[in-house]
């Protein structure tokens, strides 16, 4: 990520949201592009999803799998330009470069690491959408779209309050965040998480790799995955789950009340649990004040009896609502 957004951004220490709307730096994540005449093949033989449906107006996400069918990363992916874009967690992003490089080989792909370039910040809440109309002609208007303004990219994120991620070079960045920071509240990465999570929205860490099949953490409920498209590394084991109907986890929505801080990657305890493989996994958490917010995959069957804990002492998680529902699941749920 670049320093010197890094540098300016620090001069705007972060708040707790209060107001209409929240800024929220996106350091977190990075971005990687593909550019060349063999680009669209190459990452249609990588990812989950259909690479040929993203266009200049429409976004998605998309999972990067092991040969195992075991997940890497999941990125969201845009195209601009004739070049594809894919962001994912900064943590993981020079692996996943790297990675992905070994497999180019001999194809007209050009793989850039650009966050440098094209730093990123969110604006959400229900004042985000009339405030940035003072500065666009034009904004997207459903969840995954895209407008490009010139340079600068908006990406509207899905969540029950309007949320936008702006992706643009240094200089129009730092001008846009200047005319917006003064009606919104600036608050730190964790409330953007927050909001995935709300939405049901996963992201992998490196404390997550290579833990989840896409199925087990939903992707393939929120058009993250096509089975369609034909093959793609991991395919037959991610084809396998979907067409045998062998899933006995799926990720689900909770909160916890807990001074201990929940990490992706913690194993989750249950006393009923009969899994050798455990009773599941954290997905993602954020939250502050001991009241913290989680994605979790876990057994259904100890979805549907409400009973994981955060460790075998630890205290009790609430199984909540997600915003979409499992294709097969009747699981109730606390509201």
């Amino acid at each position: 990520m670049s320093n010197a957004w890094q540098t300016f951004i620090e001069d705007y220490p972060v708040t707790t949201a209060t107001g209409q709307s929240a800024l929220s730096d996106l350091s977190h994540f990075s971005l990687l592009k593909f550019s060349g005449s063999d680009a669209e093949q190459f990452l249609q033989g990588q990812l989950t999803n259909d690479i040929k449906l993203l266009t200049e107006e429409h976004s998605h996400l998309t999972g990067y799998c092991s040969a195992k069918g075991r997940l890497l990363a999941i990125f969201r992916a845009f195209r601009h330009d004739d070049a594809f874009y894919l962001q994912a967690p900064t943590e993981i992003i020079d692996s996943l470069q790297k990675r992905l490089q070994m497999f180019i080989m001999i194809s007209e792909v050009k793989l850039e690491a650009v966050s440098d370039q094209l730093p990123s910040f969110g604006l959400m809440g229900d004042a985000a959408t009339t405030l940035l109309q003072a500065h666009f002609s034009q904004l997207p208007k459903d969840a995954n779209s895209v407008i490009h303004d010139g340079d600068t990219t908006l990406i509207r994120h899905p969540g029950s309050l309007p949320r936008y991620q702006i992706i643009a070079p240094l200089e129009p960045l730092k001008s846009l965040w200047k005319k917006l920071e003064s009606k919104a509240d600036v608050v730190n990465g964790s409330a953007w998480s927050q909001a995935d999570i709300k939405a049901g929205i996963p992201n992998i860490y490196q404390s997550t790799q290579e833990k989840f099949v896409p199925q087990m953490v939903n992707l393939h409920l929120i058009d993250g995955v096509s089975f369609t498209k034909g093959c793609f590394v991991g395919q037959e084991v991610v084809a396998r789950m979907q067409y045998l109907g062998t899933q006995k986890r799926n990720m689900y929505l909770a909160t916890l009340s807990s001074n201990e801080r929940p990490q992706a990657g913690d194993a989750l305890f249950s006393a009923t649990n009969q899994s050798t493989q455990g009773a599941g996994t954290i997905v993602d958490s954020a939250g502050t004040d001991g009241e913290h917010q989680l994605l979790i995959v876990i057994q259904n069957e100890l979805a549907d009896k409400n009973d994981v804990q955060l460790s075998e002492n630890g205290p009790k998680l609430d199984i909540k609502q997600l915003p979409y529902k499992h294709l097969s699941s009747s699981t109730p749920t606390t509201e």
